[in-house]
């Protein structure tokens, strides 16, 4: 039976490994090979998604840019156009102003 404890299984294999030190290192550096197989990969293709989603982002953030110039551009020609008008609305008001203030005098002249 002490055949089959795994503190016996151990130690069977730690003296194959040519002791316990060696034995630890073999099973780290088997550890770091496998991760090496297993994430690499997945370290490479995160960081090519993150490289993707932060195009995304700057596209979206350039489009965004781009629609809010738009808008402040068209404000301010609505804005301009309304001046315009204004400015019209005045000048007519003072034409009939004067106008009507000239019609007054040629009739008090005649």
């Amino acid at each position: 039976m002490s055949k089959d404890w795994d503190y016996a299984k151990l130690s069977k294999k730690a003296s194959k490994a040519g002791g316990p030190e060696k034995f630890v290192d073999s099973v780290f550096n088997e550890g770091k090979e496998f991760e090496k197989k297993e994430m690499t990969p997945k370290i490479i293709g995160g960081g090519i998604a993150l490289l993707g989603v932060g195009y995304g982002l700057s596209k979206f953030a350039e489009l965004i840019k781009k629609k809010i110039a738009k808008k402040r551009k068209e404000e301010e020609i609505k804005i301009k156009e309304h001046y315009v008008e204004e400015y019209k609305n005045l000048q007519e008001e003072n034409d009939e102003e004067m106008l009507g203030d000239n019609s007054d005098r040629i009739e008090k002249e005649d």
